[in-house]
């Protein structure tokens, strides 16, 4: 089993902070665990309750059971140093912050914190400042993405970790939209500690996933992505990415959105092409390529080498205008493609 497993796939999920009120974002998390039928244990911490909707609530998270899987930890920013140490002593094995006021907001040591409490007790941690963790094929939503409200996305073979919640969000709009099947999504946020490269190794290690989708702004390690890029070709997985920062624009928008400092956009293409990755240049694009990865299937390396054409031509039926036979010829309809 993976080590990121408990993030993946949790049996057990503490909602630290949690609401009874679903119209509020720390009541979305438990709405939708409920609706969409997670079959693990869930617990709630919030003083002002002994059980949310049938959820028992402790006051603190040291009244919780031990060694956890995964924690959601849904209170502002100045509250989640001490409940991810908190979580740590409890034996929580992984945990989400979805609060912004970190390095994206300037404040690098609030963000270093989390880091030392990841480095210190091995818990590892998603964000802060993210969207959370969503896993269809076990209704598993530690997350507060508005789509859920709307549907959940069919269970499929593609994995998702995009560096923007919104943009992830926005994706799943589209993949509910065009019924694309999702195996997993993470949105990562600032990364205090996991970066968006140790969750592709464990995608390219699971045997349930066939393409991986990265929405990037800069990342922390960068020189591994060329060994990850080959083993994924050597697992038969595929990854496409799409990156920030094309511009000088965009690069300063990186961050001032999640912290990161995007790199040389020329550096980024030649590692890209070395690496065989997949480039597209917008969230449509990637859209695309995952339908017809769903549509046409998946390539696999024993498949001999072939050609494949995409026309808007069409085989037309038409009549020789010297002969007056009857037969079929290439051409474009006058209907229109």
């Amino acid at each position: 089993m993976s080590v990121l497993s408990p993030l993946i796939a949790p049996r057990s999920i503490a909602l630290i902070g949690a609401s009874p009120d679903a119209g509020k974002l720390p009541g979305r998390p438990l709405a939708y665990l409920k609706r969409y039928g997670f079959a693990g244990q869930v617990y709630a911490v919030n003083p002002k309750y002994t059980d949310i909707d049938g959820v028992p609530c402790v006051a603190r998270i040291a009244d919780l059971p031990r060694d956890i899987d995964l924690a959601l930890i849904l209170l502002p920013a100045a509250g989640v140093p001490d409940a991810l140490h908190q979580c740590a002593l409890q034996g929580v094995r992984t945990a989400i912050s979805i609060a912004g006021g970190f390095a994206e907001a300037g404040d690098a040591a609030a963000q270093q914190a989390l880091s030392d409490v990841c480095q210190q007790h091995g818990i590892r941690l998603v964000g802060p400042n993210c969207v959370g963790v969503l896993n269809p094929g076990l209704g598993m939503t530690a997350t507060f993405s508005s789509e859920l409200r709307r549907r959940m996305p069919r269970p499929g073979r593609l994995a998702l970790f995009t560096q923007s919640g919104a943009l992830g969000n926005a994706l799943l709009q589209s993949f509910n939209d065009l019924d694309i099947g999702l195996a997993y999504w993470v949105s990562t946020g600032n990364e205090a500690d996991l970066g968006v490269l140790e969750l592709l190794e464990h995608a390219i290690e699971d045997d349930g996933v066939d393409l991986i989708g990265l929405y990037v702004e800069g990342f922390k390690r960068g020189s591994e992505l060329l060994s990850l890029a080959r083993r994924a070709r050597e697992n038969n997985k595929a990854i496409m990415v799409l990156r920030a920062g094309q511009s000088q624009l965009g690069r300063a928008a990186a961050v001032s959105h999640t912290g990161k400092l995007a790199g040389a956009w020329k550096v980024w293409c030649d590692v890209a092409r070395q690496a065989g990755l997949i480039v597209v240049d917008s969230l449509d694009d990637m859209v695309d390529l995952a339908v017809t990865f769903q549509v046409l299937g998946y390539p696999q390396s024993a498949v001999a080498p072939a050609l494949g054409v995409l026309t808007i031509w069409r085989l037309c039926r038409g009549r020789d205008p010297r002969s007056g036979r009857r037969h079929l010829a290439g051409g474009v309809d006058p209907s229109g493609p």
